[in-house]
């Protein structure tokens, strides 16, 4: 048995590529303008200007693009029906990496969840989100149609023990990734509304006890966004965006407030601040553009596919992208609650663009291991 077969290579999803490296090397350059030291204004030479640059940070995430192609392209070319044979890799794995690095894992902001090895980190639960998703996958597939909530636990235990581990983290933003998923998947899936209420009764009844095992920095980030108060970082993020106006101060221009420490993690959480300073309104708005074409375009492959579980695959990744793209950019303009939640393939670090980009290498995968051409078919 072939894992793949070179005349599928016709089937081979380049809009898709071709969005996910556009906005990848958008991320680039707004990392570029987030890690640059303050301009004084004096510059008057490309040397004391290029001297500004914190290019070991720009150098680390272009290679981790370069290693997320390469994965991207491993993943793709592996048949995605494999994963239905190694469900228990699938799972056990990532589990287990939360599992450990709940009790030794470094702690950030609250939260327990990463592996730090020198000046490199790792956070599994970047994984655990694929896993997540290929699992629900596999299990929703081998129902032709649910019936009953009985139907349905099955399912809820396979990702009973990430929501668990994950509120033991106390990383709520990874949490409503993963329960944003996990019901759009049911849904997707073939739930009804009556089948998925219960768990949404259960949910409210969990975020009720989480509340209170909340640390009070994560609870004032709460009662702030429901009260109207914006916190510090909210506020300079909002000016910060603002003072971009139409086409921005430019990559290296002057008086950058997202240069000067008042937004913190501008290269990670806070990352659309630093794009709407510098490249204004037509930035960012050329940045939203590109998200909604790569979701339209994964919505049009999950409508093509015939096949159940590549459908729900790609309806997961579909899914995660969103959720991440409505939340951060949400926070940083005030119409969301602040969480520590990256904009995908844009925001600064390994572990979420390299889970990003094998999320995209399944996509692929799924489009290139299709009986017949994607496109062109009666």
């Amino acid at each position: 048995m072939h894992l793949f077969d070179k005349r599928k290579l016709r089937n081979v999803e380049f809009i898709l590529l071709i969005i996910v490296i556009v906005i990848s090397l958008f991320g680039l350059l707004a990392i570029i303008m987030a890690t640059a030291d303050p301009a004084t204004g004096e510059e008057t030479t490309l040397d004391e200007t290029l001297s500004r640059l914190n290019l070991a940070i720009v150098i680390k995430q272009a290679g981790w693009l370069v290693l997320g192609l390469f994965l991207m392209t491993m993943v793709s070319l592996m048949n995605y029906h494999v994963y239905q044979k190694i469900w228990y890799a699938v799972l056990g794995v990532p589990v287990a990496l939360i599992l450990i690095v709940s009790i030794f894992g470094s702690t950030k902001g609250g939260t327990t969840g990463w592996f730090s090895f020198g000046v490199y980190t790792i956070q599994p639960t970047e994984m655990g989100k694929l896993a997540m998703i290929l699992l629900l996958a596999q299990t929703l597939t081998l129902k032709e149609e649910l019936y009953n909530f009985k139907d349905l636990l099955p399912t809820f235990g396979v990702v009973a023990a990430f929501f668990l581990v994950l509120l033991y983290q106390m990383d709520i933003g990874t949490t409503l990734v993963y329960v944003f998923v996990f019901l759009c998947m049911l849904f997707i899936g073939g739930a009804k509304l009556k089948h998925i209420l219960p768990l949404i009764a259960s949910g409210v009844f969990i975020a009720i006890i989480v509340w209170f095992m909340m640390g009070t920095k994560q609870q004032s980030r709460i009662i702030d966004f429901f009260s109207g108060n914006s916190a510090s970082q909210l506020t300079y993020s909002e000016i910060a965006i603002g003072s971009g106006q139409l086409v921005g101060k430019g990559i290296l221009g002057a008086g950058a407030i997202s240069q000067l420490s008042y937004i913190p993690a501008v290269q990670t959480d806070f990352i659309f601040a630093a794009i709407g300073e510098s490249f204004g309104f037509l930035g960012c708005a050329f940045l939203i553009a590109l998200y909604i074409a790569l979701i339209v375009r994964m919505w049009f492959l999950m409508r093509k596919i015939k096949d159940k579980l590549g459908a729900l695959i790609i309806a997961g990744v579909m899914c995660m992208f969103m959720f991440h793209i409505f939340e951060n950019i949400g926070m940083t303009i005030g119409v969301m609650p602040i969480t520590g939640i990256p904009l995908p393939f844009v925001s600064y670090g390994g572990s979420s663009f390299i889970s990003n980009m094998i999320g995209i290498g399944l996509v692929e995968s799924i489009c290139l291991n299709r009986p017949l051409p994607l496109f062109g078919e009666g």
